[in-house]
């Protein structure tokens, strides 16, 4: 619960109280499903929370446990293989990502799941792979697909399905359809409501894709209420740290840029700078808007000296 709600810290302390408990009962983790489950949902708690080295240890671990427990060929390795494949996709390794999504497919193809919504969520992340690399419109065609499936199997209404249509949202934005993505980040707000998921990250994440919109259409007031709602939400849930929270600042710095307000738009900056890590593309958008507000200012070295940063 902790997990799905945005809060890492207090579901990882859980996790890892849980996992200690297994290794008092067993001198160690025993070869279990699950074993192999809690394993992948510390592993999934370090991939959210941006510690990959981790995150790999624990899916490599889950793996070889449900291997010695006779369930290579299982729902439960597809969903590791799953995460790995979600893993590699953030770090960038494209490639290796879509040979994971397509190992859990067979899987899932020799269990039967092929057509259920774990399904949907795995070829989500096909998807997403597809609009890393720029193809847009094959990225389209398979969130359309992922939504096919939740609606064959009566799960449209879901935090799964509302997260395919958050991702198709983002996707008609990149592509300048503005009121396609405002209307499904609206539809995906919804299920949220419903399905109780509103006040997590999918709802920050909502409320930024909206944001995002507003701002491109000249709504300054209006994105900046949005930002700021989604930034009151991540405090709500101990998030105000993540690399979410970073986009949302540096969004606000460039709506207060377009306003005039240079003090407001720096402090934005400051503040993604202070939460945010240093690596990855976040950052160094952050770094060049300061870049850009020192030379402004007149501060050539200065801003040189961030821009190679």
């Amino acid at each position: 619960v902790h997990s799905e709600q945005g809060r890492y810290v207090t579901a990882l302390h859980h996790f890892e109280k849980a996992r200690k408990m297994l290794e008092d009962m067993d001198h160690d983790l025993p070869p279990t499903f699950e074993a192999a489950k809690l394993l992948h949902a510390i592993g999934d708690v370090h991939t959210f929370s941006g510690q990959a080295e981790a995150a790999r240890a624990c899916y490599e671990h889950a793996v070889n446990t449900l291997k010695a427990a006779g369930q290579a060929l299982s729902d439960g390795m597809a969903e590791i293989l799953q995460s790995e494949g979600e893993l590699l996709r953030r770090r960038g390794e494209y490639g290796q990502s879509v040979k994971k999504y397509q190992e859990a497919m067979r899987i899932m193809t020799h269990t039967g799941s092929r057509a259920s919504p774990k399904a949907a969520t795995l070829v989500q992340g096909v998807g997403m792979v597809l609009v890393a690399i720029g193809r847009y419109s094959d990225a389209l065609t398979i969130y359309t697909i992922a939504m096919e499936i939740f609606e064959a199997t009566g799960t449209t209404a879901t935090p799964a399905a509302a997260t395919v249509l958050w991702n198709m949202g983002q996707l008609y934005g990149k592509q300048g359809d503005g009121n396609q993505a405002l209307k499904v980040f609206a539809l995906a707000g919804e299920i949220a409501h419903e399905t109780g998921t509103a006040k997590t990250p999918l709802g920050a994440r909502l409320l930024l894709g909206t944001g995002v919109e507003l701002k491109k259409r000249s709504k300054y007031q209006e994105a900046l209420q949005k930002f700021d709602e989604a930034l009151s939400l991540l405090k709500q849930i101990n998030s105000a740290n993540s690399e979410l929270a970073v986009e949302i600042y540096w969004r606000i710095g460039q709506v207060k840029g377009h306003l005039g307000d240079t003090a407001g738009e720096l402090k934005s900056y400051e503040e993604a700078q202070a939460k945010g890590t240093s690596k990855g593309w976040r950052a160094a958008v952050v770094l060049a808007g300061v870049g850009e507000l020192k030379l402004k200012s007149g501060k050539a070295a200065a801003a040189f000296h961030i821009f190679v940063q």
